[in-house]
């Protein structure tokens, strides 16, 4: 509630943002939000591009496009960048600490003079659009391995909302249910009502390393499942594995995760089994689709086969 209070009030403000929080925290969903509570952005573009899953050397002809033969395999009419196309609405740069530093430089000047040029272009085109960037990393500690700029950092950080994990707001968890069975009806055309006491003890109990994403996961899981009708303990017995496995564990923020059953696998084991449980969650949630199901995961197709192979597992 504080932060949706400070987006009403910096909607409006033409400041960058710069939005932190763990990975599935929300970040992309509070960004759009502050897109959508301007008066005048939400009539123009919200263009997202992350800055992870683009390899440096077409990074910044996405950003700023590129002139007709530009570089080898250029479209011969060139392009516009996600810059020129964002106009005066919003243009996300997610995970804007993995952005190689020579283009932290390009971008510091396009943020000050308010004005880039496309690759292999030499007229200057003015944008209006709003910047609001996106990091589940310490910027801070990048600046001081000489990974990311300390004057782009100032830049950028002129404003900053910290998405809190969901193990810390764990009341919300409730209504974000709520929320994303109303949607998976929709989307699926299921009949989901709701779901009972036993299946939220489990998510009160659990830490959620991959928070409201994670948590959507489930349900997505378990809505399908089920089909119809009320959730109960059963439908999320899938995770007790990953319950089993948390327990004990120390948490980021110094705690102990506890519960009812014992701690029965060594790290190594957790990890492989909770790869092995998300790729198959991701592969049943995708159809089978594994360019589908390695952009759920967050990984390259390739890596998604190797993991596969890794795991013997048929999918």
């Amino acid at each position: 509630m504080e932060l949706k209070h400070v987006i009403a009030k910096i909607a409006d403000m033409p400041l960058p943002v710069l939005i932190t929080g763990e990975t599935g925290a929300g970040k992309e969903v509070f960004a759009e939000a502050l897109h959508l509570a301007s008066n005048h952005r939400h009539k123009h573009n919200f263009v997202k591009i992350n800055c992870a899953a683009i390899p440096g050397e077409l990074l910044e002809s996405e950003l700023f496009g590129y002139e007709k033969g530009a570089f080898s395999g250029a479209n011969s009419i060139g392009k516009m960048g996600k810059f020129e196309y964002a106009g005066s609405g919003t243009i996300l740069l997610d995970e804007i600490g993995d952005m190689p530093l020579a283009l932290q430089a390009k971008l510091l000047r396009v943020l000050q003079e308010k004005e880039f040029e496309r690759v292999g272009g030499l007229k200057s085109i003015s944008f209006h659009a709003r910047v609001v960037c996106t990091t589940n990393r310490d910027l801070r500690q990048l600046i001081k391995e000489g990974k990311f700029r300390e004057d782009l950092y100032y830049r950028i950080n002129v404003l900053e909302l910290y998405i809190p994990p969901l193990r810390e707001r764990k009341e919300d968890i409730a209504e974000l249910s709520k929320v994303f069975i109303r949607q998976l009806n929709e989307e699926y055309s299921l009949e989901i009502t709701g779901m009972d006491g036993s299946v939220m003890k489990v998510f009160q109990s659990y830490h959620w390393p991959g928070n409201v994403r994670e948590l959507r996961h489930v349900i997505e899981r378990a809505c399908m499942m089920r089909g119809n009708g009320t959730l109960i303990g059963e439908d999320v017995s899938f995770y007790k594995p990953q319950l089993s496995a948390m327990a004990g564990t120390v948490l980021p923020d110094g705690k102990t995760y506890e519960s009812d059953e014992p701690m029965e696998l060594n790290l190594r084991e957790i990890r492989m089994e909770a790869e092995k449980k998300a790729i198959r969650l991701a592969i049943d949630l995708s159809g089978g689709n594994k360019a589908k199901a390695a952009k759920l995961l967050g990984i390259e197709r390739t890596v998604l086969y190797d993991k596969l192979r890794k795991y013997d597992m048929d999918a």
